[in-house]
C-alpha cells in the first residue's frame, strides 16, 4: 500500500504480515535444503560411476582397450568400451592381444 506522508514524502507500507514472510523463509530454507541434498546425491552417484569406470579401465590392458574400441568403431566412448567389456568379459579375457 502506498501512502502520502508529511511534506509530500511517499512511503510504502508492507502488505504482507510477518507470518506470511516467516512461511516464505521456511519454504525457502526447505527448498534450498532439498536442492543441496539433490546436488550432493547426484555428485556422489557421478563420482561412484567415474571411480567404477577408472577401476575397470585400470584392470584392462591398452591392447585390449584398443581392440574393443576398434571393434565398436572410432566414435566409441570409454563408457561404450566399458559396457562392451563387462558384457563380454569372459570372451575378452580369454583372447591374447
Amino acid at each position: 500500500m502506498i501512502e502520502s506522508g508529511e511534506n509530500g514524502v511517499i512511503s510504502f507500507l508492507p502488505t504482507k504480515s510477518k507470518k506470511v514472510m516467516k512461511d516464505m523463509n521456511t519454504i525457502s530454507k526447505c527448498l534450498l535444503t532439498v536442492i543441496a541434498t539433490t546436488v550432493t546425491i547426484a555428485g556422489c552417484i557421478y563420482a561412484g560411476k567415474v571411480e567404477y569406470e577408472d577401476e575397470v579401465l585400470s584392470g584392462m590392458s591398452a591392447e585390449k582397450y584398443q581392440y574393443i574400441h576398434d571393434s565398436l568403431g572410432h566414435r566409441a566412448s570409454q563408457e561404450d568400451v566399458i559396457k562392451e567389456y563387462i558384457t563380454n568379459q569372459k570372451y575378452y579375457d580369454s583372447k591374447f592381444y
